[in-house]
């Protein structure tokens, strides 16, 4: 498993990984200067502020309240965990959860305060800290110690220190420009190319806003290197469909986020708006567009917690102020950012809003969509898990699907709660966390059907935290519509090759009773031994089980099986987990082919 991993990442991105991490420990072992002078190139003279980009419509906010204080506690909420904190922050303590930590050094609480100003027009409770927690942060974080000097905590942190500074001038300081100009030059010397994915585009995003703040030799060539590397990052990021290569749904957004502001920077800092970005942009939004499901709801395949990224409407609209060139009306953070909008073409495209149809098939991506009605939204999954080299955020989902019903989960996956390693992560992750069938191997030569000693095979073999090592290829996939009342939806990999067996599922949407809908799903398989089988059911919060009951007493006229009920979760976001129901199936099969006939009844 371990070696299959390596192979996939490849040779290159692997003495990359290496040399990344051994610089890490280098330079711990350096003085601090040395590092700033020769690593990072910061120079004797340290540039200022070029205050020609201030934002002059909001550069009138008053400051935050003067606060006198040097005790006090600050307390600081992320992924449904709160902490309460004595200042001086200890901003690197082992009890917390890394990703805690990292979302405690990207400042984007102290962006959080800033977006409540704007809209509320006044300072909020927790804003008078502001000020001293950056110096503190400062003081108490030295270059290259610490996981505040990860590239990918930098890359946030530099774009928030860069608005808050921007919205309010006042905030500005010599110790604080010296900083920001510091960690922009360390990051430079750090991205993570050998990750890829969204942290890379997260770092060159980062770089290009930062560098085009300050106006000297060294600002402009990290400018050039990063709006290249990012070009070509886009090109290959990027699927055919619009979707980013990872095939997760918030990071999608988060990415789109991201490169919108940095197409609003350049619009002001350069006076220019690339048409490659553009159309990036376009292919994403229509993407987005694609997936919007009722409620703001967005498929939650892959790592795709619901909070990881800001809502998909607001993103959408702020996608469309840039395409279309046309302020927000509202007043808020993106609001104020879309009226830096300073070159003005003339019939520039008006970029209309898609209109889902009954059947969406984003190839690339490897989801199917189907709206047979306007209340009914159901979710399919065949297609590539991940790029090879990336597994980070992959999870064992194939052939799953999503069922919902008014906006509300009727069947649904677990989803993502955590990021820390252990056997939370490791369910959310696995095959039973999802809507799928699975075969496995008996261990034991034994005539009852075991399943304690089975070997359960995965579409992709997920383990730790953020790998994977053998990952199923499709094989076939289709989707088609015969009549307004009939859609099929067809997959297929190659999961079972090596273990002389095939299986694909079929779910066929039948729409001809005026009192409820039907969703059949078959799944066939084909095996030259003797096999166990298990499927998975995970219903949405508040459904009941008599959901399924019809479906397992017309499976047991042709089969034997046993099945119970467990409880489970859903997750509405990190650190949040809905209770829920799920059904889990399970039996043997001889040699031969078989065929699994599931049916739900949805009420209309």
């Amino acid at each position: 498993m371990y070696l299959k991993t390596l192979i996939d990442v490849g040779l290159l991105r692997i003495l990359g990984r290496i040399n990344y991490e051994l610089r890490k420990i280098i330079e711990r072992k350096l003085p601090v200067n040395f590092m700033l002078f020769f690593l990072c190139n910061t120079g004797r003279n340290y540039p200022s502020f070029n205050k020609e980009y201030e934002i002059l419509s909001i550069s009138k906010f008053d400051k935050p309240n003067k606060f006198e204080s040097h005790k006090f506690s600050v307390e600081f909420n992320f992924l449904n965990e709160k902490y309460s904190m004595a200042y001086p922050i200890n901003w690197n303590e082992n009890c917390r959860s890394t990703l805690w930590n990292f979302n405690l050094h990207y400042f984007d609480w102290a962006r959080d305060l800033i977006e409540k100003r704007i809209e509320k027009g006044v300072w909020t409770e927790g804003s008078h800290y502001i000020e001293k927690l950056i110096d503190n942060w400062i003081d108490t974080n030295p270059p290259g110690n610490g996981v505040g000097w990860h590239s990918y905590t930098i890359s946030l942190r530099v774009r928030n220190w860069i608005w808050i500074f921007r919205f309010f001038p006042i905030l500005i300081s010599k110790k604080r420009i010296n900083s920001l100009w510091e960690q922009i030059c360390w990051l430079n010397n750090h991205i993570e190319d050998h990750l890829g994915g969204n942290h890379l585009i997260e770092n060159l995003t980062a770089l290009i806003i930062g560098s085009s703040q300050f106006n000297n030799k060294k600002s402009q060539k990290i400018f050039k290197k990063a709006l290249l590397k990012l070009e070509i990052e886009l090109k290959k990021q990027i699927l055919n469909d619009g979707g980013h290569e990872e095939r997760s749904a918030s990071y999608h957004i988060l990415l789109m986020d991201r490169l919108i502001e940095t197409g609003f920077v350049l619009e002001k800092t350069n006076y220019r708006r690339p048409g490659w970005l553009i159309k990036c942009l376009e292919k994403m939004l229509l993407w987005a567009e694609k997936v919007s499901l009722q409620n703001g709801y967005f498929p939650t395949f892959n790592d795709s917690a619901i909070d990881a990224c800001e809502r998909i409407d607001v993103v959408k609209s702020f996608a469309n102020s840039y395409l279309n060139q046309r302020p927000l009306a509202c007043n808020s953070f993106r609001a104020n950012i879309t009226r830096l909008n300073l070159v003005i073409q003339i019939n520039q495209k008006k970029i209309e809003p898609f209109n889902n149809s009954s059947l969406t098939d984003l190839v690339d991506t490897g989801w199917i969509i189907l709206r047979p009605r306007k209340d009914i939204e159901i979710i399919f999954k065949c297609g590539t898990p991940c790029p090879k080299h990336l597994p980070g955020h992959v999870h064992s989902d194939q052939l799953t699907f999503d069922i919902y019903k008014d906006g509300k989960p009727l069947i649904a996956e677990t989803g993502t709660s955590i990021y820390q390693k252990g056997c939370l992560r490791g369910f959310e992750r696995s095959s039973s966390a999802h809507n799928i069938f699975q075969l496995g191997i008996p261990k034991r030569k034994i005539n009852k059907c075991s399943f304690k000693n089975t070997y359960w095979i995965d579409s992709v073999e997920c383990w730790d935290s953020f790998r994977a090592a053998r990952k199923a290829n499709v094989i076939y996939r289709e989707c088609r519509q015969e009549s307004n009342n009939f859609f099929y939806l067809i997959g297929s990999n190659d999961s079972y090759n090596n273990y002389q067996a095939t299986h694909y599922r079929e779910l066929i949407y039948k729409n001809t009773n005026k009192k409820f809908v039907t969703l059949e799903i078959n799944d066939y398989v084909k095996c030259k031994r003797k096999m166990n089988w298990r499927s998975f059911w995970h219903l949405g919060p508040n459904q009941k089980e008599n959901l399924m009951t019809e479906m397992i007493n017309k499976l047991n006229q042709k089969h034997l099986f046993s099945y119970f009920w467990e409880t489970k979760w859903i997750a509405d976001g990190f650190g949040r987990r809905i209770l829920r129901k799920t059904l889990c199936l399970n039996g043997q099969i001889q040699p031969g082919e078989h065929v699994f006939n599931h049916l739900i009844k949805i009420k209309v």
